[in-house]
C-alpha cells in the first residue's frame, strides 16, 4: 500500500482533485482525513491524504506531492518527493534532506513533461529512470493521460508520477 500525501494551502485545488480522480480510477483509494486512519484503510493499494504542514512522523511507502502553489515548511521530506519545478522553495529544500525529488514541468530537465496536450489527452514523457515504492525501475517512456476535458498541466504531471511511484502499470496509459 502507498500513502499519497498531497501537501497543499487551499482548501481545494486542482491537483487534490486530479489526484483523487486518477487514484480512483487507476487502481482504487482510499481518502483518509488523517494518519491514524491509514490501519483502517489496508484493503485498498492506495491511500490519499491532504495536509497543510508535513507529518513528523517518516514514512516508508510514501509519495509525498506538493502543490505548485505551497507555501508552507518542507521538512522533514524523506523517501520520494513530486514537485512543480517552478516552485523555488520546493526545489531549494530537496538540496537538503534525504529525499528523492521528482520534478514536473515543461523543462527539459523535469523528471515528467508534457509531450503534447490537447482536450482529451496528454502525453507526457517520463525523461529519465524512476524507482517504484517496491524497488521496480521505471525506464524513459511516454505515457498517455485521457482526461475528460483539457488538462491542468501541473496537477496531471504530479498524479501521473504519484502513480507510476505507487507501482500502478502504465502501459495502457491511465484516465484522469
Amino acid at each position: 500500500m502507498a500513502l499519497i500525501i498531497v501537501m497543499t494551502s487551499k482548501n481545494d485545488s486542482h491537483l487534490g482533485e486530479v489526484m483523487r480522480s486518477a487514484l480512483e480510477k487507476n487502481g482504487g483509494m482510499s481518502e483518509i482525513k488523517r494518519l491514524a486512519d491509514i490501519r483502517k484503510s489496508r484493503r485498498f493499494k492506495n491511500c490519499l491524504l491532504t495536509l497543510k504542514n508535513p507529518p513528523q512522523h517518516r514514512f516508508r511507502n510514501a509519495v509525498t506531492v506538493f502543490d505548485s502553489t505551497y507555501k508552507g515548511g518542507a521538512n522533514p521530506l524523506c523517501g520520494t518527493s513530486v514537485f512543480a519545478s517552478s516552485c523555488k522553495g520546493i526545489l531549494s529544500a530537496m538540496a537538503h534532506c534525504d529525499c528523492i525529488g521528482i520534478s514536473c514541468g515543461t523543462g527539459p530537465l523535469d523528471t515528467l513533461s508534457v509531450a503534447s496536450c490537447e482536450e482529451g489527452r496528454m502525453l507526457i514523457s517520463l525523461q529519465r529512470d524512476i524507482k517504484t515504492l517496491s524497488g521496480e525501475i521505471i525506464e524513459p517512456c511516454e505515457i498517455m493521460v485521457r482526461t475528460e476535458k483539457l488538462p491542468h498541466i501541473y496537477p496531471t504531471l504530479a498524479a501521473c508520477a504519484a502513480l507510476l511511484i505507487s507501482g500502478v502499470p502504465h502501459d495502457g496509459g491511465y484516465v484522469m
